[in-house]
Order: C-alpha cells, then sequence, then structure tokens
C-alpha cells in the first residue's frame, strides 16, 4: 500500500521439473493517484527448457505500462536504470559437431531520453549455424560460422533488411608440452538486402574480406622461492599476428555493431569491432607476455602478472560513422595484475598506460576480503580517462544467523557526488 499512489498487488509463480524450469511475474496498481489515475503494471517471464535430448528452448521477456515505471515504482537501482525491456525467445540445437540456433528479439524502450537513433533494432528471426567438427585431414582443422538476420526498427523510415554472413576458417593448429603454432585462414562474406535506403545508395551491398591470423606462444617454468615459501614460476610470451585488407564500408548499414572494449583479450581478437556491420582492417601484432606464481602443492595460483600492446603497420581505415581513422603505431600498453596476498584476501589491478599521450588512460584496481561464506567485503576504484573517476565499496556480513548487513557506495570522485 502506497499512501500517494494507492494499493498494488503483485505475485510470482516458479516452476521446476526434470525438463523446465523459470518465473512468471506480475504486478499491477489500478489507478495510479499520482499518475492521471491511470492503471499501471509489469509482466515478466523467463523460461529455460530441454525437452528433448539436444533441444534447449528460452524465454526472457517482460512488458510495462509506461515508460517511467521503474523510476517510479522499481524497487532497485538496477531496474530504475533500465533503458530497454528484452523480449527475446530462442531455441538451439546442438549436434555432435555442429550448432543450430534460431532467436526472435524485440525491445520495449523505457527512457523517454533516448534519441530514435539509440533505439536498438529488433532480429526477427536471426538464424545461426556453427560448425566444427573434430575430424582433421592432415592436420587442418575446418570451423565454419554462419547467420542470416533481419532486422527491422520502430520507426519505419529507418533502414532495415536482412544481413547474411558467413565464414568458413581453416587452421593447423601444434601444440607441445612447451610451445604452440596456431596459423588461421578464413573468408568473411557479408551480405545485405535492405530497405529505406537514401537515393542512388546501393540497396545490396556486400562484403568479401580474407583474414589471416598466426597465434604462437612458448610456455616456461623453473622453480623459485619468496621467503620461505616455494613456488613454480611460469613465462609464458604470446606473439598474435593478424592480417586483413581494407574494405571500404562507408555503404554498409550499422545494425548490431559496436567498438569492443580494449582490454588484455582484445589484444588476440581478429576483429575490433563487435558485430558482421564491419570488418576491420588490420596489419598488426600483438606482444604479450605473462608470468604466474603457482603452488607446487595443489597448483593454486598466488600471483600472475601480464604485460601487452599491439604494434599497427598501417592505418586502421575502416570505422563506424563519425569515428576518425586510427593512425598511431602502437596501442596503449595494458598491465594486469593478480595477487592472492593470504588466505582471505585477493587483490587485481588493471593500467592501461597511452605511450603517445603519455598518461594513464584506464585504471581499475581493487581489493576483496573474504573471511568465509556470507562474509565479504569488497574495495574497488575505476578511472577512465576524461570519463569517469570512482570509488566503490560493498560488503555483505551476517550479523546473526537469520540477518545479515548489506551494502554498496559508489562515489564520483570527478563530479563530487
Amino acid at each position: 500500500f502506497m499512501s500517494d499512489r494507492g494499493l498494488m498487488m503483485g505475485g510470482e509463480f516458479r516452476y521446476l521439473n526434470a525438463h523446465n524450469q523459470g518465473t512468471l511475474s506480475a504486478e499491477y496498481l489500478p489507478s495510479d493517484n499520482r499518475f492521471d489515475d491511470k492503471d499501471r503494471s509489469l509482466v515478466a517471464i523467463k523460461h529455460i527448457g530441454n525437452p528433448w535430448p539436444r533441444v534447449e528452448p528460452s524465454i526472457v521477456a517482460s512488458n510495462v505500462s509506461d515508460d517511467n515505471y521503474f523510476e517510479d515504482l522499481g524497487e532497485s537501482l538496477v531496474k530504475t536504470s533500465q533503458s530497454n525491456l528484452e523480449r527475446t525467445a530462442e531455441a538451439a540445437y546442438h549436434g555432435t559437431w555442429w550448432d543450430l540456433g534460431m532467436m526472435v528479439q524485440d525491445y520495449q524502450t523505457v527512457d523517454p531520453a533516448l534519441t530514435r537513433a539509440d533505439r536498438p533494432y529488433k532480429q526477427l528471426p536471426r538464424i545461426v549455424f556453427d560448425a566444427n567438427p573434430q575430424r582433421r585431414m592432415m592436420g587442418l582443422k575446418f570451423s565454419a560460422r554462419a547467420e542470416a538476420t533481419y532486422f527491422t526498427h520502430t520507426d519505419n523510415d529507418f533502414i532495415k533488411g536482412t544481413r547474411i554472413d558467413v565464414q568458413p576458417e581453416l587452421s593447423l593448429p601444434v601444440h607441445r608440452a612447451a610451445w604452440y603454432l596456431d596459423p588461421a585462414v578464413s573468408l568473411r562474406h557479408t551480405a545485405y538486402n535492405l530497405d529505406n535506403v537514401a537515393a542512388g545508395k546501393d540497396d545490396n551491398p556486400s562484403r568479401t574480406t580474407p583474414v589471416a591470423s598466426l597465434d604462437a606462444g612458448t610456455y616456461f617454468d623453473r622453480t623459485s622461492r619468496w621467503g620461505q615459501t616455494d613456488f613454480i614460476q611460469t613465462l609464458e610470451p604470446r606473439l598474435f599476428y593478424l592480417y586483413v585488407p581494407d574494405k571500404n564500408q562507408d555503404d554498409k548499414p550499422v545494425f548490431d555493431t559496436n567498438d569492443y572494449d580494449f582490454n588484455f583479450w582484445t589484444l588476440f581478437r581478429e576483429n575490433r569491432f563487435s558485430g558482421p556491420d564491419r570488418m576491420g582492417d588490420a596489419n598488426q601484432l600483438a606482444l604479450a607476455l605473462t608470468t604466474r606464481f603457482l603452488d607446487p602443492e595443489n597448483g593454486v595460483q598466488r600471483f600472475s602478472a601480464s604485460l601487452g600492446s599491439l604494434i599497427y603497420f598501417r592505418d586502421r581505415e575502416v570505422t563506424l560513422p563519425g569515428e576518425p581513422v586510427e593512425t598511431d603505431d602502437s596501442s596503449s600498453i595494458i598491465g594486469e595484475v593478480t595477487l592472492n596476498l593470504a588466505r582471505n584476501w585477493l587483490a587485481r589491478s588493471e593500467i592501461q598506460w597511452n605511450p603517445h599521450a603519455t598518461k594513464t588512460t584506464r585504471s581499475d584496481q581493487h581489493l576483496q576480503y573474504r573471511a568465509g561464506p556470507r562474509k565479504l567485503v569488497n574495495l574497488a576504484y575505476r578511472f577512465r580517462d576524461g570519463v569517469q573517476e570512482q570509488s566503490d565499496i560493498s560488503f555483505l556480513w551476517p550479523l546473526s544467523q537469520s540477518w545479515h548487513l548489506v551494502g554498496r557506495w559508489y562515489y564520483s570522485l570527478k563530479d563530487r557526488e
């Protein structure tokens, strides 16, 4: 009961059996006194099933009566911060060496501040096929991925249409105890059949891009000692060379593609973009070095440190709309450290340093104390140059057998709030 709004009714139904599990929930507030006496409601469903061997259907969907529902009635910061409500239904079939999946996905935008261009595309449907045979011929490994998606938008005047993306790959992985070598070549073809294109533009653009890569690494180890404690120390250098020719892609729409967040693992990606609408050109070499200190009795990792960077041999011409061409001859240097200080302490640190601007562009520091079950304290500091500087404290601690204290506190050093 809310004295200024009225009586809200809500319910939840959960089910679990040998082949299905899920949740159905609903809320209903009739004649909200602070919302022009309009009825307000929320309906949500989550379902995961396995009705037959190898078949996995799932549904995640929700709907609210109005854009201000979570702002007025949401009971958590996460819910009140939602911009889009996902509505996805999918089914997957897993073969012995292949997978086939189909999905339909829609969104309800609940943030009035979002412009038309910020609203996501609907995928009605998306079909994905993956093949990864285990048998090899002369050591060669074959794999392939293909997808076909029809994109549409809430606004009928936006570009919409079908995209087909196919990428077969051939590799020759050689793995030994102390080293590995994995050369690979693939051919990526992406084609569109579009509606609502601008006058004079091609409504059937396509792109065919060869991709060549070489992943190589070695593994060294030795016995080491810190004080009175013995360790096994490893040294793991890694090289990853990637070549993708430049293809002009300015005539291709951007349905579901964006830049990846730059971190240690993006050094070894074939594409710096997250979707098929752009295939980044590349002539680059990733250099990385990792060392670990392992407990010789149980193999537990007590300390690890990694350092890596990309060396570019040419400019990166392929960009998303409005982004400049990248001309630096190297990326930021990324350093990562993980340290198990003691039985109950864990520290993690990540720093990105830009050698061209001679400054730190990103820093993530995290210290965790875990005293036992339900006894947890986290301290964190996050920095993004020009974007964010934030501290974060969170904790979970038992007061008794039945009562727990839970809390989280964010503070923006940049905004002082």
